[in-house]
């Protein structure tokens, strides 16, 4: 059993988190419920009545305290989503109109394709009429509409464009982009083929444009002696500034588990204070007063370097969770880091709900959680006689019982595994610690002693060259990466699940936590085995969302048949398209060119674009002659750019469109459908549709 008592924050930090789930997934108003819920909560938790020691019914309050911290999570979400408000650009625009947007420009642009930022909208003018809005857009513009500068963070500008809403990902197993700006309340995105226009700089508010200001200084410090790769990583690194890190470096951070060391985090804030504490090492904190200023001076100094990184949340919550841990070293309290760790969640899910959804938030605290709890079990193995040894094994045993709680994370959110996770978080890491103390002196020494410069540049540029190597080697090592992972919901809970249990066992070495863990694991691998058998028969239809060109797939067993576009190439479709195929642990895929062919496997037959299993029979409709089989089909799948036909078609149960298919195009068909009184899908409208027999499809 938990001994709850020693973590007082724990529970009240649970109850918000499930506050905040029942708010995103249950879709019924049931905020009433859970407003009377809470008020009754308040009212009971705040009576002396029912604290009273001859009341033989405490308990109650503490029950009624969770409630309270359930609504509170339930509601901080609720106004979170509730945000835009009236005054949302949205409110004031037509889609497809041409509007003037005055703004202030909120984050460094990105500059790998276009440029893209995020603008926090002030006035939105169109009709010769000027309407005062808010909420931040998403910004793209191309190179020839900056006119010789690049906005940067606190540029009040000026453009002129269409706003569009950010399009929902319907491609099953995919990332939903457009999900993740709404929990930023970023709802609409506007693309700027014109000039930008500047109408003022510095107008972030005097805390926020301070540190930009900062930040901008030592990024061009670093610009002055750092060159090519190596500043990239540098500005990633040190300042969390990674609009410079090319798309091949990030595959390779990305492939060897190193990504987290791009994101400034807490493992920076343990660097920097290993280099302060070492400063101090004279100063001990066994007396209060002798403790005091050292710490604060360490305490002050971390929060400099926050502000230094632009002050972004990651750090924020490192930041806030040293503070608290120094502060009762310094004062002698009994406190626990599980405690701490619990109120910063608490906290920063109060202030941010939609962080409970951030991969940054989820891997930053179940990563020192995992670190904390399994890395002195996993370090009891070995018992290094030297110091060398033992140094290695304290990274290595370290990385182990990080991906105790991070590994079922990373397969379900990524689908991917890194499996030398072992070498990046040794290899790599030390060196990136090694990095970053150079590049904190190389800034130090810039404003105190500029002359040796030049000299450190030297041996930060060398170190992160092989930093990069490294990461680098790493990747390239035989299946360095495991890809197209999949794990369902079901799968997910039952190995975390194991994982939780493993954490207690380790714990209290319990008999019924062993048991359990027993239990969660087979659970897990019975699902995912009977999962793999559920799909030996599987007869699955995908049409994906593609903007550009048709994409296809007839799942039949554990095989793919793959339709696509002649413009796109067989690797960029496995891609995009690999999680869903993975999720019906799809073994072969044939990308089909020649729709003449035949393929017999069972009782299904893929034979002269059409698909024939029983009494189904579809049609693949690439060019005009399609639309006149000498059969009957029961659906037709225009996976061509193509009009309606001329004449009626023979009579099928209902007609899907690709996503190409649009505008005017659109509109005939929809006017052609009605005439004939068939069933029209359209991809573009609808999204990518999953057909399983009996097939039956909703209209568009």
């Amino acid at each position: 059993m938990i001994p709850w008592r020693l973590f007082p924050y724990l529970r009240p930090c649970l109850a918000i988190i499930a506050g905040i789930l029942v708010r995103e997934f249950v879709t019924t108003e049931i905020w009433t419920v859970v407003l009377c819920l809470t008020l009754a909560a308040a009212f009971v938790a705040t009576n002396d009545f029912f604290y009273t020691s001859s009341v033989r019914y405490p308990f109650v309050a503490g029950y009624f305290i969770l409630v309270l911290f359930f609504g509170l999570g339930f509601f901080s979400h609720h106004l979170h989503t509730l945000g835009l408000g009236n005054t949302h650009y949205g409110q004031f625009v037509n889609e497809g109109k041409e509007v003037n947007v005055i703004g202030v420009i909120n984050e460094y642009p990105n500059q790998r394709k276009n440029y893209r930022t995020t603008l926090e909208v002030e006035y939105i003018c169109y009709d010769n009429n000027c309407y005062k809005a808010r909420n931040p857009i998403q910004l793209s513009f191309g190179r020839n509409a900056v006119s010789g500068f690049l906005p940067s963070p606190g540029d009040r500008i000026c453009v002129w464009g269409t706003i569009d809403k950010v399009t929902k990902n319907t491609n099953p197993a995919t990332f939903d982009f457009a999900k993740y700006l709404s929990r930023q309340k970023i709802t609409h995105q506007m693309y700027i083929p014109n000039d930008v226009v500047l109408l003022a700089s510095n107008q972030l508010g005097f805390f926020r444009q301070s540190s930009m200001n900062l930040r901008n200084r030592c990024l061009k410090i670093f610009e002055k002696y750092l060159h090519d790769d190596a500043l990239a990583i540098a500005k990633a690194m040190i300042l969390g500034f990674r609009q410079d890190v090319g798309d091949e470096l990030y595959q390779s951070f990305s492939a060897s588990g190193s990504m987290h060391i791009l994101a400034v985090s807490g493992m920076h804030l343990a660097v920097i204070a290993e280099i302060l504490l070492k400063g101090m090492d004279k100063i001990t904190f066994r007396r209060r007063k002798s403790g005091i200023i050292p710490s604060m001076v360490i305490i002050a100094l971390l929060w400099f370097f926050s502000f230094m990184t632009g002050a972004e949340s990651a750090i924020i919550r490192s930041v806030l969770m040293f503070t608290l841990i120094l502060y009762g070293k310094t004062l002698r309290h009994h406190h626990s880091t599980y405690n701490i760790m619990a109120f910063c969640a608490a906290i920063m899910l109060i202030y941010n709900p939609a962080q409970l959804f951030n991969a940054g938030f989820l891997f930053s605290f179940l990563a020192l959680l995992s670190l904390l709890y399994f890395q002195p079990f996993v370090q009891s193995w070995w018992q290094p006689s030297d110091l060398f040894s033992n140094w290695m094994w304290q990274y290595i045993s370290a990385s182990i019982a990080a991906q105790v709680l991070v590994g079922p994370l990373t397969v379900f959110l990524f689908n991917q595994f890194p499996l030398y996770f072992v070498l990046s978080g040794f290899i790599p890491v030390w060196l990136s610690a090694l990095s970053l103390k150079l590049g904190l002196f190389l800034l130090a020494t810039e404003f105190i002693l500029p002359q040796l410069n030049e000299l450190i540049a030297i041996g930060l540029e060398f170190m992160l060259t092989y930093f990069i190597r490294s990461v680098q080697w790493v990747e390239s090592l035989p299946m360095a990466c495991i890809e197209d992972l999949y794990l369902s919901v079901p799968e997910f809970v039952f190995f975390s699940l194991t994982a939780f249990t493993l954490m207690l066992f380790v714990k209290f070495k319990s008999i019924q936590l062993m048991t359990a863990m027993i239990s969660f694991l087979v659970f897990g691998l019975i699902w995912r085995i009977g999962s793999g058998w559920s799909h030996n028969s599987q007869f699955i239809l995908t049409l994906y969302d593609h903007k550009k060109v048709v994409v296809a797939d007839v799942f039949i067993g554990h095989n793919c048949f793959s339709y696509g576009d002649s413009t796109l190439s067989a690797s960029f479709a496995d891609y995009i398209y690999s999680a869903h195929r993975s999720r019906h642990h799809i073994d072969k895929i044939r990308f089909v060119s020649d729709t003449t062919k035949t393929w017999v496997l069972g009782d299904i037959e893929l034979k002269s674009k059409r698909i024939i299993k029983d009494d189904l029979n579809i049609a693949m409709v690439m060019d005009k002659n399609d639309f006149f089989p000498s059969y009957s089909p029961n659906i037709y799948l225009v996976l061509g750019k193509l009009w309606p036909p001329k004449k009626p078609l023979t009579r099928p149960a209902c007609i899907v469109l690709n996503a190409t298919i649009k505008g005017k195009m659109l509109e005939q068909w929809k006017i052609y459908a009605a005439k004939q009184d068939l069933i029209l899908y359209s991809i573009h409208e609808s999204g990518s549709i999953v057909l399983t027999p009996p097939f039956k499809i909703p209209e568009s």
